[in-house]
């Protein structure tokens, strides 16, 4: 491996990409991606990765914003097939305080922005990950999530630090079929993922044999996670973000305790109830054109925008998006508190809660929700169950299907949702 990586690093030089430059890839998961950024942080170059998901319009407004002028898309890679012998970081002699990527952050409120990261931010992040989920020789990481989200990306530096292997599906494969690869040992899924696998019971047989699996990147319903451990997976609930390099708070395997801050990172509770978060795996800034914008305040500490608390032994809980809450009748209201509520319900995949006008309690929430197989929306039933958890004001005055115009994803697009809830009451 350690020749492609050197191919492709020549291969660079030799297109002109200077140490510092920028070089954006749009690609699914493969194996040249891991070789491209490694040959990428051979040569001092940033790698930047771009959702397969944008449209032209974005991608050449996300590029103009970083000031990025190479690009590569999947087939014009042309690298060399990688070879599955192992590598670790120091074999590759790399600067840690040089910058690595940047990672567009995933804009569930607003427009994306280019956080960049340093080497090292990814090095500690995955050194307080491998500490709380060992992951080394003789273990294989499904690359069940895109490259482009930080959850997808950290992969590469846990290989590097203790030899793993990561293992990239075949194209468009269902996540069912994947997590059968005998060679597999560790698995990354988001809520959605994880509830859809326990409905199967091959799948679970499959999932119970696994050192690890990591729940992330949503709300999770406290249910599943209960549900996951009382059928004997090993689930690890997780609490991160993008501009922290990945995790911030995890749980143990098969414990449904809280997420227990890793090490290398250190979290604070503001007086309004912010969680803070600053240490080694903190990024650099936001990126416009060639400058960096630090994101952190005075005592290094980024704000993240969630909410939450800490509890016993350094575990955290994470409420929901300060940006998110609004207030009913005098009530401050978390929609991710009731969507983590819907998804806990067996016919509900998917949920998203938004904000109404409603001339009596100012704003009422409102639920997008995809059901399993598109079944038509049981309301009656719905709320029913939510009132077994939910106080009267939490429950949503409206239940919408979800509509095709907005794939159901990581982050929720809330804007649209809101103007469709807004056109449809």
């Amino acid at each position: 491996m350690l020749k492609e990586i050197q191919k492709t690093a020549d291969k660079l030089r030799a297109d002109g990409v200077p140490s510092g430059g920028r070089v954006a890839i749009i690609s699914e998961p493969a194996g040249e991606f891991v070789i491209l950024t490694l040959a990428c942080w051979k040569i001092g170059a940033v790698i930047v990765p771009i959702s397969t998901r944008y449209p032209p319009e974005k991608v050449n407004s996300a590029l103009k914003t970083i000031n990025c002028k190479k690009v590569l898309i999947g087939d014009e890679l042309s690298l060399i097939a990688p070879r599955t012998t192992p590598i670790t970081l120091d074999q590759l002699d790399l600067d840690l305080n040089a910058d690595a990527s940047i990672i567009f952050t995933s804009g569930s409120s607003g427009e994306p922005k280019g956080a960049l990261h340093t080497i090292a931010n990814h090095y500690y992040n995955a050194l307080g990950s491998h500490e709380n989920i060992p992951f080394g020789p003789g273990h294989a990481w499904l690359a069940s999530l895109p490259m482009y989200h930080i959850s997808g990306f950290s992969l590469i530096m846990r290989a590097l630090i203790a030899g793993g292997t990561i293992v990239f599906p075949q194209p468009q494969a269902p996540l069912a079929d994947a997590i059968m690869h005998p060679a597999v040992t560790h698995l990354s899924v988001v809520p959605t993922q994880l509830k859809r696998l326990l409905e199967e019971s091959l799948c679970v047989e499959r999932l119970r044999k696994l050192n690890a699996i990591l729940v992330g990147g949503s709300a999770i319903p406290p249910g599943l996670i209960e549900r996951a451990v009382l059928a004997g997976l090993p689930v690890c609930a997780t609490y991160g973000s993008t501009e922290a390099a990945s995790q911030i708070a995890t749980g143990r395997p098969g414990i449904k305790a809280g997420a227990r801050v890793l090490s290398h990172r250190q979290v604070k509770i503001a007086g309004d109830g912010e969680i803070l978060v600053k240490g080694k795996t903190i990024f650099k800034g936001y990126v416009q054109g060639d400058s960096v914008e630090s994101a952190v305040d005075a005592q290094g500490w980024f704000h993240t925008g969630d909410t939450g608390s800490l509890g016993e032994g350094g575990n955290l809980h994470a409420a929901g998006r300060k940006d998110l809450m609004f207030i009913c009748g005098g009530e401050n209201i978390h929609p991710e508190e009731i969507e983590r509520a819907l998804k806990d319900i067996d016919q509900i995949e998917h949920a998203v809660v938004v904000p109404i006008d409603d001339p009596e309690f100012g704003k009422r929430p409102a639920a997008f929700i995809k059901t399993k197989d598109n079944q038509p929306l049981d309301r009656g039933k719905i709320k029913t169950t939510l009132r077994k958890t939910l106080e009267p004001f939490k429950i949503p005055k409206t239940f919408h299907p979800w509509p095709e115009s907005v794939p159901p994803s990581l982050k929720a697009q809330r804007r649209s949702l809101i103007r469709i809830a807004k056109r449809q009451s």
